[in-house]
């Protein structure tokens, strides 16, 4: 871990100065920024926002950093005895759930941002008041970036014969506003679409209507995954031609392609800081033969040596700060995940992966960390028509807030299909379910 001593440090702002200056012993002109300070719990902890009236009054277990200033911390809480003065592992490890004021430079994705005092500081940075003042404005438009994940899109089958009766927008518009802020939106589709498509009432066959892919614009997709087991349901063509329109819109694919070679590209995306976030797919089983072949499109086919080499090549060659890698598993209808699963996430962070999800899961599956790197097995349905059991109706997308070149704050958004399949954000109730379901 990183010296702690960051309190102390200054953040260097367009500054320049020679040699001379330092020979004759002027001092340089050195600029601090302001640094907001968050509060933060683990990963885990069910509750996702604090009252610092109630920290105050040990309503809470409120830590201290080792190495931090008291001072710093009391200016916001008034006077308190924290509970216990720990590190930041020691945090993350200690039975005793609870929060931690900690600099945004020294935030990670073990931890959780909480909502402070009804402020959430990645929805209403301005109205943000714990900062350690600096010359310098903190400017979180230009050192924020988000990128979303989302689970499974099929607009198909019954969601496909909602989308025709009540219109493209009725399925998306409870989803859009939570992505309005988004730098980088993925989508992982998988059905490819056919002018003469006919929604099966039954079966497993899917394909789409072109003008439903409306929905994939709308929610301002940038990157599109192509893992699924479902896009050479109808054909070769019909895969080909959708890749083709994903790129006439501006859209990456990555997960798959027109041949092997190309469906084992990665999707790189450059943040507003230049920092390079990779994105990298496979599909395990290929169960539909949907993978793709030297001469023939579709799926990237999983092969732990390929996997190792790729996301080697996107660190070195390709100098990507963050690696992001989705596996489509055999389906699981189960909350936690399977024997075979828990190998290969292993696998894939060994190789040097920062962060891994499952894109095959109709069922929400448990969210884990193997050396300190996030690991979602699965996110269930973000857009398909199963609601045929509690399972296949619940899920999670997850935003991932990045600064100067790291994921700082992972916020999941749980998400409940309704008995009309239009996907809505779930409510209290349903949000705890989930949460006592996917944090072991």
């Amino acid at each position: 871990m990183k010296s702690q001593l960051w309190i102390l440090s200054a953040v260097l702002t367009g500054f320049y100065c020679s040699g001379k200056a330092f020979s004759e012993g002027k001092k340089p002109n050195i600029k601090t920024q302001d640094k907001p300070w968050l509060l933060v719990t683990t990963f885990n902890h069910y509750y996702d926002s604090a009252n610092t009236a109630e920290l105050r009054q040990g309503k809470g277990f409120l830590y201290k950093l080792k190495g931090s200033d008291t001072k710093l911390q009391a200016r916001w809480l008034g006077e308190f005895k924290p509970f216990k003065t720990v590190t930041i592992s020691e945090f993350i490890k200690s039975p005793q759930k609870g929060f931690m004021f900690l600099p945004i430079d020294s935030l990670n994705g073990l931890l959780k941002v909480v909502i402070t005092d009804s402020v959430d500081f990645f929805e209403t940075p301005q109205k943000w008041r714990f900062i350690e003042k600096g010359q310098i404005p903190f400017d979180y438009k230009k050192q924020i970036s988000l990128i979303s994940i989302t689970g499974v899109t099929a607009i198909t089958r019954a969601m496909g014969i909602v989308a025709d009766n009540q219109g493209i927008d009725f399925l998306t518009e409870n989803l859009k506003p939570w992505f309005s802020k988004t730098d980088v939106m993925h989508i992982s589709n998988e059905v490819s679409f056919t002018p003469d498509c006919i929604f099966p009432r039954g079966g497993t066959k899917f394909c789409s209507k072109k003008e439903h892919f409306k929905a994939i614009t709308d929610l301002g997709c940038d990157i599109i995954e192509l893992t699924g087991n479902h896009n050479r349901d109808h054909g070769m063509d019909a895969f080909v031609k959708t890749y083709e329109w994903y790129t006439e819109q501006g859209i990456k694919p990555f997960g798959g392609g027109r041949n092997a070679k190309e469906a084992n590209q990665p999707a790189i995306v450059t943040l507003k800081d230049s920092t390079r976030i990779g994105f990298i797919g496979f599909n395990e089983l290929c169960p539909l033969g949907e993978c793709a072949g030297e001469k023939e499109p579709g799926a990237n086919r999983w092969d732990s040596a390929k996997a190792r080499k790729v996301i080697g090549d996107m660190k070195t060659r390709l100098k990507c700060n963050f690696v992001i890698v989705s596996m489509q598993f055999g389906e699981i209808d189960a909350y936690t995940p399977s024997a075979t699963q828990s190998v290969i996430c292993k696998q894939i962070i060994d190789f040097g992966a920062d962060m891994l999800y499952g894109s095959q899961a109709h069922q929400i599956q448990q969210v884990t960390f193997y050396k300190n790197k996030p690991i979602y097995y699965g996110l269930g349905n973000f857009l398909f028509d199963q609601i045929h059991r509690i399972g296949v109706r619940q899920a999670f997308f997850l935003q991932n807030y990045f600064f100067k070149g790291k994921l700082i704050a992972t916020k999941p958004v749980f998400t409940f299909m309704s008995d009309i399949r239009q996907p809505g954000i779930a409510n209290e109730k349903q949000e705890w379910e989930m949460k006592k379901l996917v944090y072991p």
